[in-house]
């Protein structure tokens, strides 16, 4: 078994515990439309880092119909995800 480290981005909805299928976004970042669309419907989502704001990862995701995502870091270092009005940096 893996251990990740990981933290609640500082915007969006409340955490719950519920299942949900795992899908990793085509393109990778999560930036622009999907397009593995019936893969991600309803899904957990993987992104990763770069190229666009954490906050429109989010938004992508969800116009999608994602359920969560989780923003995948290159290195090992837990990094705080601010919303829009906090700069939010990718």
């Amino acid at each position: 078994m893996t251990e990740l480290s990981f933290a609640k981005a500082e915007f969006g909805g409340p955490t719950g515990c519920w299942t949900a299928p795992l899908a990793v976004a085509q393109p990778p970042e999560g930036c622009g439309a999907y397009q593995n669309l019936a893969e991600v419907r309803d899904a957990i989502v993987f992104v990763r880092r770069g190229l666009c704001t954490f906050h429109d990862k989010a938004l992508q995701a969800q116009e999608q119909g994602a359920r969560a995502i989780v923003v995948v870091n290159e290195d090992n270092d837990v990094i705080a995800m601010p919303g829009p009005e906090a700069g939010d940096g990718a």
